[in-house]
């Protein structure tokens, strides 16, 4: 009896102390599944504050902790996911810090995780952890958080789940498939861009229902891929 009160008394103050923190619970967390292929899972308090079809960017309650997930698709990557994962923290260090030094990493065979203890100019410190997740070489994914340093050692228990749970949930043929749709998207969306700027077709009114020039009236000589042109 003795030993199970000194392990609820331990379990008590670990409670307490800000070192000791809790990882996911079950009954508390929300399964977010990107079009992109993936799925993680966080605690039900976090907020999507940005999103677009290449990242997507979580807030925790108080604002302090963020996790910025976005994904890579397309081209071949000669870099291992050790460079790829400090190449990732270095530009993200270079436009938000003012020094920074990895902390520690963890590699395996499709996945890499490091950790870099980073500093602004005033002193302030502050940990981002990335995983770089890759099991074909034209498909990564990251998932970076962000948060001050004195939370790092509280928050890591939920952290490690957090990246426990990332799965890829689409096979490489579909997701080359949707490479194949965004660069088709970008490539008809620099199209219409270098029309207006050299002034051919497109619709000033931007409701579909005139062309560039006011005098061809005739619907058969009407730009083909005009329209809408957003």
């Amino acid at each position: 009896m003795k030993k199970l009160y000194l392990c609820l008394a331990l379990a008590i103050i670990c409670l307490l102390l800000p070192g000791c923190g809790r990882g996911l619970n079950p009954a508390a967390s929300q399964i977010y599944e990107n079009a992109a292929g993936y799925q993680i899972t966080l605690p039900d308090t976090w907020q999507i504050l940005q999103e677009n079809d290449t990242e997507t960017v979580f807030a925790g309650p108080d604002g302090n902790i963020t996790l910025t997930l976005s994904n890579d698709l397309g081209g071949v990557e000669y870099y291992s996911l050790e460079e790829i994962n400090e190449m990732l923290a270095k530009n993200i260090a270079e436009a938000l810090f003012s020094s920074y030094a990895v902390e520690k990493s963890q590699s395996g065979d499709i996945q890499c995780r490091q950790s870099y203890v980073c500093h602004k100019e005033d002193g302030q410190g502050y940990m981002l952890d990335i995983l770089v997740y890759r099991q074909d070489p034209a498909i990564k994914y990251y998932a970076v958080f962000c948060l001050p340093l004195q939370m790092y050692r509280g928050e890591k228990p939920l952290i490690d789940d957090v990246f426990a749970s990332f799965e890829q949930t689409k096979d490489a043929e579909t997701l080359y498939a949707l490479t194949q749709q965004r660069n088709e998207a970008a490539w008809a969306a620099e199209a219409e861009k270098m029309k207006a700027e050299n002034g051919e077709g497109g619709d000033p009114q931007g409701d579909g229902s005139e062309n560039a020039n006011p005098e061809n009236t005739n619907p058969e000589n009407a730009n083909p891929e005009g329209g809408d042109n957003r």
